[in-house]
């Protein structure tokens, strides 16, 4: 103990000792970085000389690295005085598109950010789906989705989700389900499991089957409920599972009600 006292009022690297505390029964110092930031070092850490900063000089080591460097749509112009809640360094990025955004150095590691932002907002302005045309992004509060604004052939104007569009889950403002004279029966809608439309983000070419890594997952919606059908190396197993569950939960009722003469002379 009376070692670890020594090192009070000392000073390592660009860290000032401040005072000695026990954390989970672990010995640790508060230190002042020369940085201003107050940051808690394990005492085997400071001795060992592995922790000489809060981590602020690991950052400025890499700032030369990052000027000029290009990362998927943006470049680095410059580095910024401040810093983000971990000290990671803030940097000065021009996006192809000629605005410049701010990010940190853990954003642009991490590889998650390509651009400012305009890829995000422009991908499907022009798109049609279904009756609806796209022209312009909707900045809606929701921020875990993309919102579009859209023109219905009608003449309406709507806000849509990106997911619905590309699924093919919204067609219309509305209009085209109002024409529509959709028969629902036993809690489901016997229009939407006797379709073959397969949605256009699927990349497998049928419904519910997707791709996930190196399996094809097959799965199919009944009544509200998603039921999983397995995990297949073969696409072909997948078809074959997701064919059988069609003909278990949806022939029946598809048989059942498809041959009303009164759906058929509402079709």
């Amino acid at each position: 103990m009376k070692n670890d006292l020594n090192l009070l009022n000392t000073k390592i690297g660009h860290l000032q000792i401040k005072s000695l505390i026990q954390v989970n029964g672990r010995k640790k110092y508060l230190c002042q970085c020369d940085c201003g930031k107050e940051t808690e070092v394990f005492a085997h850490n400071l001795k060992a000389g592995k922790t000489r900063s809060c981590g602020c000089q690991m950052h400025r080591a890499k700032k030369n690295n990052f000027v000029g460097q290009r990362f998927n749509y943006l470049v680095i112009k410059n580095e910024l005085k401040k810093r983000d809640s971990s000290g990671s360094v803030i940097w000065n990025c021009q996006c192809d598109c000629g605005k410049q955004v701010h990010l940190s150095s853990r954003q642009l590691q991490k590889n998650n950010i390509i651009s400012c932002g305009c890829l995000k907002k422009t991908s499907l302005i022009g798109k049609k789906f279904g009756l609806l045309s796209v022209f312009e992004y909707s900045n809606n509060k929701n921020a875990s989705k993309r919102y579009w604004k859209c023109q219905c052939e009608c003449g309406n104007l709507t806000v849509v989700s990106q997911g619905n569009l590309l699924s093919g889950h919204t067609k219309s403002c509305g209009c085209l389900q109002k024409k529509e004279q959709r028969l629902f029966a036993d809690g489901t809608c016997i229009d939407v499991i006797a379709s073959k439309m397969v949605p256009v983000n699927n990349r497998s070419g049928h419904k519910g089957i997707s791709k996930s890594g190196d399996k094809w997952l097959a799965y199919i919606t009944f009544k509200g409920k998603r039921y999983a059908l397995g995990a297949f190396e073969n696409l072909n197993d997948a078809i074959i599972a997701r064919k059988n569950a069609e003909n278990k939960l949806f022939e029946p009722l598809i048989k059942k009600y498809l041959k009303q003469p009164e759906f058929i002379q509402n079709k």
